[in-house]
């Protein structure tokens, strides 16, 4: 029987010297080193390297290990990990959301149930914006 983890099967790579414009689709784990700029769809495991940056998105991945910059909103069911060194900017809906010590999240943690904030500029009865520096919540975040 296969090994469905999302860590295991088959694996895609944008290299550091890669730029994608328009659509990333992979089946297994994905790594980008490269820049990515539209959305992106990953059934498993989802690796942003450390010169690695998606923008636009949205971000779909059953898992999202963050080492370098992510622009987007992200749709995980999994476990989201901001590494040292990483950052990660937008909406978040995730099954958990782990921002290490040296690592950066600006943006809103989304429930998985709850409803799409129809502004996600305006804060509304969701939770608040969350700005987390060094893996601290800073509560002066707009």
């Amino acid at each position: 029987m296969a090994d469905r983890r999302p860590g295991k099967g088959p694996y895609s790579y944008v290299h550091a010297d890669t730029s994608v414009e328009g659509s990333f689709h992979a089946n297994g784990r994905a790594r980008v080193d490269g820049l990515v700029r539209g959305p992106v769809r990953v059934r498993g495991l989802l690796q942003v390297g450390p010169g690695g940056r998606i923008e636009g998105g949205p971000v779909r991945a059953q898992e999202l290990h963050v080492a370098g910059i992510v622009t987007a909103p992200v749709i995980v069911p999994g476990a989201v990990e901001v590494w040292r060194g990483g950052r990660l900017e937008g909406e978040v809906r995730a099954g958990s959301l782990a921002i290490e010590m040296g690592g950066t999240f600006v943006g809103r943690r989304v429930e998985p149930g709850e409803a799409a904030q129809a502004d996600p500029a305006s804060p509304g009865p969701a939770q608040e914006p969350m700005d987390v520096v060094n893996g601290v919540r800073n509560e002066e975040a707009p």
